[in-house]
């Protein structure tokens, strides 16, 4: 019988553990996501957006199987939340950078060429 008590002070270290794991994951992401909203670089920008994406990735599966008090779910859940509006501006800087790109070469190239064949 005393196996029982050692038992659930192993089960709820290993809680306590997996929420640790999940808040820094959630705080990495965070972490990644501001680097790539204040890049100037497609490359940074998409190379810390997608580190953001796996770290979310993680913490999501390791949440799948995690037992937590409300209080920890809730601020699990608001973190959470945050990464996932980061990632949406992330991606949406993103477009709006391409689409700024896109529309300084078109203003850059001179354009189709008129040429008239005569007989």
């Amino acid at each position: 019988m005393k196996d029982i008590p050692q038992f659930s002070q192993i089960r709820d270290e290993h809680n306590r553990l997996k929420a640790d794991f999940i808040r820094v994951e959630l705080a990495l992401a965070i972490t990644f996501c501001e680097v790539a909203l204040h890049s100037t670089s497609d490359i940074t920008r998409n190379r810390n957006t997608e580190n953001a994406r796996r770290a979310y990735t993680s913490a999501s599966n390791a949440l799948a199987g995690a037992y937590l008090e409300r209080k920890e779910r809730q601020e699990i859940d608001g973190q959470m939340a945050e990464v996932e509006a980061l990632m949406r501006g992330a991606s949406m800087e993103a477009e709006n950078e391409t689409l700024s790109s896109v529309t300084r070469s078109e203003r850059a190239s001179p354009g189709p060429s008129r040429k008239t064949s005569r007989p």
